[in-house]
């Protein structure tokens, strides 16, 4: 039979872990040997891990970064490349079909952007 520990323990976490867990601060000693001791008693069966296999943004979130890359590219007086925006870490297929909208809203916020990209293109 365990003892009573003087921390909670939290689900899906061993004693250990919840001690760390309940403070900021240094963790009293004599708490973690009991912790460990606890956990040592009756074993915590490990959790499986959690893999995320693929983040999908947001289309607003999308045109934001687009317009954002698009504005910074105008005022640099540059072009703004296709694998420039690969590397933001969207794909091809959200380039495609985002790129319309993050121009529009690029112009938007910077109504000046087409004139500073006509007048180096002249």
């Amino acid at each position: 039979m365990t003892q009573a520990l003087p921390f909670d323990i939290f689900p899906g976490f061993s004693a250990a872990e919840s001690l760390s867990l309940s403070t900021d601060g240094a963790i009293d000693a004599a708490h973690m040997a009991l912790a460990e001791a606890h956990d040592r008693a009756a074993p915590h069966p490990r959790r499986p891990s959690a893999r995320i296999a693929r983040v999908t943004l947001k289309p607003e979130a999308v045109t934001a970064i687009m317009a954002t890359a698009i504005e910074k590219a105008a005022l640099r007086e540059q072009a703004l490349t296709r694998a420039e925006l690969l590397s933001l870490g969207l794909s091809a297929a959200e380039i495609d079909r985002h790129f319309s909208a993050a121009l529009r809203r690029a112009m938007a916020a910077r109504p000046g952007l087409m004139a500073l990209a006509a007048g180096e293109a002249a």
